[in-house]
């Protein structure tokens, strides 16, 4: 049998399910009926994540993806590092199938996806500088290098003049600037940029303003995985 094409999006999500709970499979007849996700709890017990999900996300593109809280955008995005696996379907990541992929693979996949959390990530007992020179660092730049870009990263996020300072003295927009910079960085075998970057909840603060002008791209708004109203946002970008 021959093997289906590579997707030449930078991030192709394949008719992706997710469900949550010891028994998935019995979820899944259901997805296929369109019954609900309360229909589905009730039914079989297994929370329902994501369901039927075809997306790419074209290399250059930033793709927002709109919907209620708790309508599966963030689990989308965990699911591009493989934090999450999908129940059904395939996702491809810069040309490689993560849904197969080894878990002692994982790791250097994840060397190449900036990732914004929500919670932002930081350590608390280094300034601003060394958060985003560590983030350089465990990827293996050299120091000479990590000098350079650190304060090239702080200064494309505006916080230039802020690198002594710790976290707890920066306010909340200030640390998520700080999270976005220390994403940046990218893979060590690369000058460039991540392949990609998730942001959650990012849209909020002026950091989608500033990703977008360092990124020209085509940006595009996407309906939630769970095809209920739009009242929250998350971001990906892709270089």
């Amino acid at each position: 049998m021959t093997a289906p094409p590579v997707p030449r999006a930078a991030i192709s999500f394949c008719d992706v399910d997710i469900v949550f709970g010891p028994r998935p499979q019995d979820a899944l007849a259901m997805i296929d009926q369109n019954m609900s996700r309360e229909q589905i709890l009730d039914a079989t017990g297994q929370v329902l994540g994501c369901a039927g999900v075809s997306l790419d996300v074209q290399r250059g593109e930033i793709c927002v993806l709109m919907g209620l809280s708790g309508s599966g955008k963030s689990t989308l995005i965990r699911m591009s590092l493989r934090e999450e696996r999908a129940t059904k379907g395939t996702i491809w990541v810069a040309g490689k199938d993560i849904t197969k992929m080894p878990t002692w693979k994982v790791p250097y996949l994840r060397r190449t996806v900036g990732t914004v959390f929500q919670d932002f990530k930081l350590l608390p007992n280094k300034t601003v500088g060394e958060n985003v020179a560590f983030a350089l660092e465990v990827i293996g730049r050299p120091r000479s290098v990590v000098r350079r870009q650190v304060q090239q990263v702080l200064e494309l996020v505006g916080l230039s003049t802020k690198s002594d300072r710790y976290p707890s003295h920066l306010s909340g927009g200030e640390q998520q600037r700080v999270s976005v910079g220390a994403s940046l960085p990218g893979p060590a075998s690369s000058n460039r940029r991540p392949r990609a970057l998730g942001m959650r909840w990012a849209s909020r603060s002026i950091c989608v303003g500033r990703i977008r002008m360092s990124f020209p791209g085509r940006t595009r708004s996407v309906g939630n995985p769970m095809r209920e109203r739009r009242d929250s946002v998350e971001c990906v970008h892709t270089a």
